[in-house]
């Protein structure tokens, strides 16, 4: 798993951090949300959509759920705020579109449900899903919980 992981890591972030952006990250960026904030799901681990956005100017939150935290199992999600600061939220109580996140209206949500590939958290906590045992451990640990998978207002949202 470090191996991959470390493969993962080079590939999808430090190979990327001065490519081209993608067409689709463009895309993205340019989809209109003028009165009321705009929530986006990936599955990718690289961060094309948040270089794309901030190249555009956009305010963003990004969210990735605890995917190997071994203290908190899958019970909490991270927010890294469209002012660069990063917390732990309880995933049971977060609410995407909590006005006090960012009171701009043109703020872009985006859950990148199987992590984001960037250096290491710690030695042993990552936030990525990448192999069998990964989902295993995920599934096992939001079952441990009793949480669920995806933060409840996800969850429960069809988009």
């Amino acid at each position: 798993r470090p191996a991959l992981y470390d493969f993962i890591t080079t590939r999808f972030h430090k190979r990327q951090e001065d490519a081209q952006i993608s067409m689709v990250a463009h895309l993205m960026a340019a989809v209109p949300n003028r009165t009321s904030p705009l929530f986006l799901m990936t599955t990718n681990y690289d961060s094309q959509i948040e270089r794309a956005m901030r190249d555009s100017g956009r305010a963003l939150c990004v969210i990735t759920q605890n995917m190997r935290d071994p203290e908190h199992g899958a019970s909490r999600v991270e927010v890294t705020y469209p002012d660069g600061t990063v917390r732990q939220e309880e995933a049971m109580n977060f609410q995407w579109n909590d006005q006090s996140r960012s009171p701009d209206p043109t703020t872009v949500y985006l859950f990148k449900m199987h992590g984001s590939a960037h250096p290491r958290i710690t030695e042993t906590r990552d936030d990525i899903i990448i192999t069998e045992d990964d989902y295993v451990d995920f599934m096992v640990n939001a079952r441990r919980s009793r949480q669920p998978v995806l933060p409840a207002d996800l969850a429960c949202r069809s988009i």
